[in-house]
Formats: C-alpha cells, sequence, structure tokens
C-alpha cells in the first residue's frame, strides 16, 4: 500500500472557490466571509461557522458545497480532516457570537486544537 499525502493549506490572493452548478462554473469569493469556530470534547474537534458578506444567490445545497471547501481549502487536508466535524452557514441576522475575518481561520483552529494534542 502506498503513502498518501494530504493536501496542503491553499495559498491563495483570493479566496475565491469555484464549483459547477447547473452545468455553469460558479464563482464565489470568501474574503469578506466572518467565522466563529464552535469547540467540542474540550477542542478534541470543532465546527466553523461561516457567515456570508452578503446574499447569495447560490441555492442552500450548493452554498454548503462551496463552504466546505472553502474551509478544507484554508485549513489544508488534514488539518480539516483531524479537527473539523462540521461546517455550516450561519445568516447575519441569526448572529449570537463574536466573529472574525475569515483569514484568521487556519491560524486560530490550529492553535485551538494544539491545546489538545
Amino acid at each position: 500500500m502506498g503513502v498518501f499525502t494530504c493536501k496542503t493549506k491553499k495559498r491563495w490572493s483570493k479566496r475565491n472557490v469555484k464549483i459547477r452548478t447547473q452545468g455553469q462554473i460558479t464563482e464565489i469569493n470568501f474574503d469578506n466571509w466572518r467565522y466563529y469556530i464552535t469547540s467540542f470534547n474540550d477542542g478534541e474537534f470543532f465546527d466553523v461557522n461561516l457567515i456570508p458578506d452578503s446574499e447569495c444567490s447560490l441555492g442552500s445545497e450548493d452554498l454548503s458545497y462551496a463552504a466546505d471547501l472553502f474551509v478544507e481549502f484554508e485549513l489544508g487536508e488534514e488539518l480539516y480532516i483531524e479537527a473539523i466535524d462540521r461546517v455550516n452557514l450561519i445568516s447575519p441576522s441569526e448572529l449570537k457570537s463574536e466573529t472574525d475575518d475569515v483569514e484568521h481561520l487556519n491560524e486560530h483552529v490550529l492553535s485551538e486544537w494544539k491545546k489538545v494534542h
């Protein structure tokens, strides 16, 4: 059996994720999105809660898929698999927690996860 390597954190100038939806390629920019994390089992794993910067015309299933891809790209495959349970989309009107810019997501999850692992 071969050795498998995980994809590293994406190095990007703009946080754009492209997905195919209804036969068309759609690009979603996550640069202005915000987030907060929810910790479970004393930091063993987390939910990433993403807050869009504006209303998006994509359906919720497509937007959820794009959000999952974004978090995986932002964290890198290994940290995503090891530390993340779910990626949730939170409407700005339902926001009840402090949030941060998505540019801090990787370092935030990594520092919280390292406290336990």
